[in-house]
């Protein structure tokens, strides 16, 4: 059997995920300052959420009605 372990996140953390999920492929320096800490500071808190495995992947999505492609 597994066991989970839930990580508990502080404030910062979880602003910084919700930015990700907004737009992951947001610089540092403009997260930094949404969240209002050092750019080294949230690059290093990312570090450690990938490391925890709270972040897995940063994903693309692909809008195929941009593209000219229609969907049924």
């Amino acid at each position: 059997m597994v066991e989970i372990t839930k990580i508990k996140l502080d404030k910062v953390d979880r602003k910084i995920l919700t930015e990700l999920d907004k737009n992951c492929r947001i610089p540092s320096s403009r997260l930094a300052k949404i969240v209002r800490k050092s750019r080294q500071t949230v690059e290093y808190r990312i570090d450690q959420l990938t490391k925890k495995g709270i972040i897995t992947s940063f994903n693309t999505a692909i809008n195929p009605h941009k593209m000219g492609h229609k969907i049924y």
